[in-house]
């Protein structure tokens, strides 16, 4: 309910658009505007849930990214891999609590912690690829339409 009103609440302000003028006309490239919403997802996600993200953030995101004629399909798989390494990264990180309520008192939280970092660097690798080479996350779906 209160994500319908807070998008209800975009919509009718023209908040959204009025966020992608005000970045149009400052003429801010493409790839600074990447770089903090990058930034953007990161922390949020070190801290709050994905859905409450998605629901924050799309509202505002997505005109910024149509408005620099970027595919939001691209863009779309380019927040669900920040919310994943969201979902490992202190100091919150859902998933490794939900791998510690599994293990019990056979591994301490630190050294899940710990355990985690070779994975979150081939996540930012991936991350990384996919941001620079969009081809990658749109194969798929160029084939399936």
């Amino acid at each position: 309910m209160a994500g319908k009103i807070y998008v209800s609440f975009i919509a009718l302000t023209g908040l959204s658009g009025a966020i992608g003028d005000w970045i149009a006309a400052s003429e801010v490239s493409m790839v600074a505007v990447l770089l903090l919403i990058v930034l953007f997802y990161l922390v949020l996600g070190m801290f709050l849930d994905p859905i409450g993200i998605i629901l924050l953030t799309l509202p505002l995101t997505i005109p910024i990214v149509s408005g620099y004629d970027l595919s939001l399909i691209w863009f779309g798989v380019l927040v669900i891999k920040l919310l994943e390494i969201g979902l490992v990264t202190p100091p919150i990180g859902l998933n490794v609590f939900v791998i510690k309520s599994i293990l019990g008192d056979k591994v301490r939280l630190e050294s899940i912690f710990v355990g985690i970092g070779l994975f979150l660097i081939a996540e930012v690798v991936v991350l990384g690829m996919i941001a620079a080479i969009p081809a990658i996350s749109l194969w798929l779906p160029s084939v399936l339409m």
